[in-house]
């Protein structure tokens, strides 16, 4: 992206914040810690949009904001993420990460030991849950009392989840950058995305949905898968490894999956408290229900990994959603 676009980027956003928030998100660095560590999707990312976060409101996960510039002429493309849904991963994850009692390795088995929770757990998870939804500017992270609150985990098991949220940050940034990108450059970029395309297209036609609702669940399906396809080719290349080996696709496969569910079961918290009792036909519904985002997921993490895993893909977020089972007091 030239300079140009991004002076101009760079003042677009600071309108953004004047306009609605009043001062720049604190977790602006978080992302560029992430784009750090993920320099493949960093790359990929930064030649078609820049990513900020601000405080959104009404739980809205991001906002694009797609211009040309008065300059260069070119088209570009900003993408606010919501910097609260970031915060809240974090503090969910952290918080199952305080419900392990054991993790560990034997006989090339893995060992999951989970506390029991009280009541007064259930208690402050759905306090948590509560203040995100308050819309009130969510108070921010002192990492080092942050840290102090895992003292006692087991290392395996942070080092795990400190993965998942990485991934799971990683993810929701990815999916909303894939909306922002037009069809036609993410079918150059990815030889791959015409396959996302024409599947997430054959599996919504069996819901008989109406088109316009169809349309909808067909994107929200494209960004999905395609976030997924690419935090799995760019981080065979940041890690240098060969992904022909079966062993390192899996590995990579099982992080993301874990990130993934993280995410889809953070959403699926939001959604559960802002909607209790809400029982809607699929026609109204923009979005396709969070059970099935995360099932297509699932078989789309099988798919690219191995056609036949010789490991539990999905260990990290089954583990994870039995976690949150056990702390959600409806379930």
């Amino acid at each position: 992206m030239r300079t140009c676009c991004k002076n101009r980027i760079t003042n677009i956003y600071l309108d953004f914040l004047k306009k609605n928030s009043g001062n720049t998100s604190i977790l602006d660095a978080r992302i560029k810690q992430l784009f750090e560590k993920f320099s493949g999707c960093s790359l990929f990312f930064r030649s078609y949009a820049e990513i900020r976060t601000a405080n959104l409101k009404n739980n809205v996960t991001a906002q694009a904001i797609t211009f040309r510039c008065p300059e260069c002429r070119d088209n570009a493309t900003l993408v606010i993420i919501n910097a609260p849904l970031l915060l809240l991963i974090w503090r969910i994850a952290t918080f199952f990460m305080g419900q392990i009692a054991r993790w560990e390795f034997e006989d090339n088995k893995i060992i999951i030991e989970k506390r029991p929770p009280d009541e007064d757990l259930k208690s402050a998870f759905e306090k948590m849950l509560d203040e995100y939804l308050s819309g009130d500017t969510l108070d921010p992270l002192i990492v080092e009392e942050e840290l102090e609150k895992l003292n006692g985990i087991p290392e395996h098991c942070k080092e795990v989840f400190f993965n998942a949220i990485d991934y799971a940050q990683m993810w929701v940034v990815a999916h909303e950058v894939a909306h922002a990108i037009s069809k036609d450059i993410l079918s150059i970029a990815l030889p791959e995305f015409a396959a996302i395309r024409e599947g997430s297209e054959n599996f919504v036609e069996g819901f008989n949905l109406y088109s316009s609702v169809a349309a909808k669940w067909e994107e929200e399906f494209n960004a999905d898968l395609t976030a997924i396809l690419i935090l799995f080719t760019t981080e065979g290349k940041r890690l240098n490894i060969n992904m022909d080996d079966v062993y390192n696709r899996e590995m990579i496969a099982s992080q993301i999956a874990g990130g993934v569910g993280l995410a889809c079961d953070v959403m699926y918290h939001i959604v559960r408290k802002n909607f209790p009792y809400y029982n809607a036909d699929a026609n109204d519904l923009e979005h396709p229900p969070l059970e099935i985002r995360w099932a297509v997921a699932k078989n789309y993490i099988t798919h690219i990994s191995t056609p036949r895993p010789t490991v539990s893909l999905f260990y990290i977020a089954e583990t994870i959603g039995i976690i949150s089972a056990s702390l959600t007091k409806c379930l």
